[in-house]
Protein backbone atom coordinates (compact mmCIF):
# COMPACT_ATOMS: atom_id res chain seq x y z
CA UNK A 1 0.00 0.00 0.00
CA UNK A 2 2.78 2.51 0.69
CA UNK A 3 4.60 1.64 -2.14
CA UNK A 4 1.54 1.95 -4.55
CA UNK A 5 0.95 5.74 -2.83
CA UNK A 6 4.74 6.89 -3.11
CA UNK A 7 4.01 5.79 -6.80
CA UNK A 8 1.19 8.11 -6.83
CA UNK A 9 2.52 11.17 -4.90
CA UNK A 10 6.04 10.65 -7.44
CA UNK A 11 3.13 10.42 -11.04
CA UNK A 12 1.69 13.54 -9.35
CA UNK A 13 4.85 15.66 -9.23
CA UNK A 14 6.44 15.02 -12.37
CA UNK A 15 2.85 16.01 -14.18
CA UNK A 16 2.38 18.53 -12.04
CA UNK A 17 2.65 21.91 -13.93
CA UNK A 18 5.40 24.63 -12.83
CA UNK A 19 5.62 28.21 -13.47
CA UNK A 20 8.42 29.62 -15.64
CA UNK A 21 8.16 33.17 -13.92
CA UNK A 22 9.56 31.47 -11.04
CA UNK A 23 13.17 30.35 -12.13
CA UNK A 24 15.28 27.58 -10.27
CA UNK A 25 16.92 28.70 -7.23
CA UNK A 26 21.24 27.86 -7.68
CA UNK A 27 22.59 25.73 -5.07
CA UNK A 28 24.79 27.84 -2.54
CA UNK A 29 28.33 27.59 -2.97
CA UNK A 30 31.43 28.02 -1.12
CA UNK A 31 33.77 29.65 -4.14
CA UNK A 32 33.26 33.09 -5.71
CA UNK A 33 30.57 33.65 -7.76
CA UNK A 34 30.18 36.50 -10.08
CA UNK A 35 26.72 37.89 -12.22
CA UNK A 36 24.92 40.43 -13.39
CA UNK A 37 21.35 41.15 -13.51
CA UNK A 38 19.28 38.61 -16.01
CA UNK A 39 15.68 40.76 -16.02
CA UNK A 40 12.97 41.56 -13.91
CA UNK A 41 12.96 38.87 -10.93
CA UNK A 42 16.42 37.62 -10.91
CA UNK A 43 19.26 39.31 -8.97
CA UNK A 44 22.68 39.79 -9.62
CA UNK A 45 25.00 36.82 -7.63
CA UNK A 46 27.37 38.50 -4.95
CA UNK A 47 31.28 37.59 -5.15
CA UNK A 48 32.48 36.65 -2.06
CA UNK A 49 35.40 38.24 -0.83
CA UNK A 50 38.51 36.05 -0.58
CA UNK A 51 39.91 34.81 2.65
CA UNK A 52 42.81 37.10 3.73
CA UNK A 53 46.17 35.57 3.50
CA UNK A 54 47.88 35.54 7.32
CA UNK A 55 50.32 38.77 7.25
CA UNK A 56 53.25 38.44 9.69
CA UNK A 57 55.83 41.12 10.28
CA UNK A 58 59.33 40.17 10.38
CA UNK A 59 60.49 42.19 12.89
CA UNK A 60 57.51 40.10 14.99
CA UNK A 61 59.22 36.37 14.24
CA UNK A 62 62.75 35.38 15.68
CA UNK A 63 65.21 34.38 12.96
CA UNK A 64 66.62 31.23 12.11
CA UNK A 65 69.86 32.23 12.62
CA UNK A 66 71.35 36.48 12.04
CA UNK A 67 69.35 37.72 15.42
CA UNK A 68 72.81 39.09 16.68
CA UNK A 69 72.99 41.20 13.66
CA UNK A 70 69.66 42.94 14.08
CA UNK A 71 69.50 46.24 16.17
CA UNK A 72 66.93 48.73 18.16
CA UNK A 73 65.76 51.65 15.99
CA UNK A 74 67.79 55.05 16.54
CA UNK A 75 66.49 56.91 19.10
CA UNK A 76 66.47 60.32 16.44
CA UNK A 77 64.30 58.37 14.30
CA UNK A 78 62.44 55.77 16.87
CA UNK A 79 59.68 58.93 17.27
CA UNK A 80 59.17 59.14 13.15
CA UNK A 81 56.17 57.23 12.16
CA UNK A 82 57.77 56.74 8.39
CA UNK A 83 60.37 54.96 10.28
CA UNK A 84 58.69 53.02 13.07
CA UNK A 85 56.01 50.94 11.36
CA UNK A 86 57.30 47.87 12.33
CA UNK A 87 60.69 48.30 11.12
CA UNK A 88 63.35 45.56 11.03
CA UNK A 89 66.56 47.03 11.52
CA UNK A 90 69.75 45.30 10.00
CA UNK A 91 73.42 46.61 11.29
CA UNK A 92 76.38 47.10 7.90
CA UNK A 93 78.59 45.03 7.75
CA UNK A 94 82.16 45.75 8.72
CA UNK A 95 83.09 45.08 5.10
CA UNK A 96 86.50 43.27 6.56
CA UNK A 97 87.58 39.79 5.52
CA UNK A 98 84.71 37.23 6.64
CA UNK A 99 81.98 40.07 7.20
CA UNK A 100 80.86 41.82 3.92
CA UNK A 101 77.36 40.77 3.95
CA UNK A 102 75.13 40.23 7.04
CA UNK A 103 72.43 37.40 6.75
CA UNK A 104 68.96 37.35 9.33
CA UNK A 105 67.92 33.99 7.94
CA UNK A 106 63.94 33.12 8.52
CA UNK A 107 62.36 29.80 8.65
CA UNK A 108 58.98 29.48 6.30
CA UNK A 109 58.12 25.89 6.01
CA UNK A 110 56.37 26.78 2.64
CA UNK A 111 53.77 28.60 4.25
CA UNK A 112 53.79 32.15 2.46
CA UNK A 113 53.65 33.82 -1.13
CA UNK A 114 55.11 37.12 -0.41
CA UNK A 115 57.50 39.15 1.38
CA UNK A 116 57.60 42.84 1.28
CA UNK A 117 58.96 45.65 2.50
CA UNK A 118 60.63 49.51 1.86
CA UNK A 119 63.99 49.47 2.31
CA UNK A 120 65.51 52.75 3.79
CA UNK A 121 69.31 53.69 5.34
CA UNK A 122 69.74 55.52 8.40
CA UNK A 123 73.03 57.48 8.24
CA UNK A 124 74.27 58.48 11.57
CA UNK A 125 75.19 62.21 11.97
CA UNK A 126 78.69 62.19 10.76
CA UNK A 127 78.24 59.31 8.54
CA UNK A 128 78.44 59.19 4.25
CA UNK A 129 75.19 60.42 3.20
CA UNK A 130 75.54 59.23 -0.30
CA UNK A 131 76.98 55.64 0.86
CA UNK A 132 75.35 52.78 -1.23
CA UNK A 133 73.96 50.18 0.77
CA UNK A 134 72.56 46.98 -1.85
CA UNK A 135 69.34 44.55 0.11
CA UNK A 136 68.64 41.12 -1.06
CA UNK A 137 65.90 38.66 -0.12
CA UNK A 138 66.88 35.64 -1.00
CA UNK A 139 64.34 32.52 -1.20
CA UNK A 140 65.38 28.76 -0.75
CA UNK A 141 62.84 26.36 -1.82
CA UNK A 142 63.07 22.57 -1.50
CA UNK A 143 63.37 20.61 -4.43
CA UNK A 144 61.72 16.84 -4.94
CA UNK A 145 65.11 15.25 -4.66
CA UNK A 146 65.80 16.85 -1.08
CA UNK A 147 68.06 19.64 -2.35
CA UNK A 148 67.60 23.44 -1.79
CA UNK A 149 67.14 25.68 -4.60
CA UNK A 150 67.99 29.85 -4.18
CA UNK A 151 66.32 32.67 -5.89
CA UNK A 152 66.63 36.23 -5.32
CA UNK A 153 65.30 39.52 -5.33
CA UNK A 154 67.58 43.06 -4.93
CA UNK A 155 66.71 46.43 -3.88
CA UNK A 156 69.81 49.36 -4.42
CA UNK A 157 69.32 52.13 -2.16
CA UNK A 158 66.20 52.97 -0.46
CA UNK A 159 62.57 51.77 -1.92
CA UNK A 160 60.30 49.18 -2.24
CA UNK A 161 61.54 45.76 -1.91
CA UNK A 162 58.91 42.60 -3.32
CA UNK A 163 59.90 39.04 -3.55
CA UNK A 164 57.47 36.21 -4.48
CA UNK A 165 58.13 32.98 -1.77
CA UNK A 166 56.05 30.89 -2.34
CA UNK A 167 56.35 27.51 -1.60
CA UNK A 168 59.95 28.93 0.35
CA UNK A 169 61.43 27.16 3.01
CA UNK A 170 63.47 30.10 4.29
CA UNK A 171 64.11 33.59 3.29
CA UNK A 172 67.40 34.92 4.06
CA UNK A 173 67.79 39.25 3.99
CA UNK A 174 70.75 40.24 3.01
CA UNK A 175 72.20 43.33 3.56
CA UNK A 176 75.71 44.72 2.28
CA UNK A 177 76.90 48.45 2.57
CA UNK A 178 79.34 50.14 1.89
CA UNK A 179 79.58 52.69 5.23
CA UNK A 180 80.00 50.15 8.57
CA UNK A 181 78.39 52.82 10.25
CA UNK A 182 75.03 52.67 8.87
CA UNK A 183 72.43 51.00 9.42
CA UNK A 184 69.40 49.09 7.07
CA UNK A 185 65.92 49.74 8.07
CA UNK A 186 63.59 47.68 6.93
CA UNK A 187 59.92 49.36 7.29
CA UNK A 188 56.94 47.37 7.45
CA UNK A 189 58.87 44.20 6.44
CA UNK A 190 55.90 41.23 6.01
CA UNK A 191 55.12 38.02 4.80
CA UNK A 192 52.01 36.70 3.83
Amino acid sequence: MAAVLSLIVAVAAWQWPRSPATPPTPPATGGSATGTAGGPGRTPATATAPATRDSRYLADLAPESGADLIAPLPRPISEDPTWAAHPLVVRCPSNQTGDERHDVVYQLRGRYVEAAAEVRTYHPPKGDAEAAVVVTMVTSTRERDGTLTTADVTASGQGPLAAAIDGAEKLTVRVRCEDPGDLVVLTEARIS
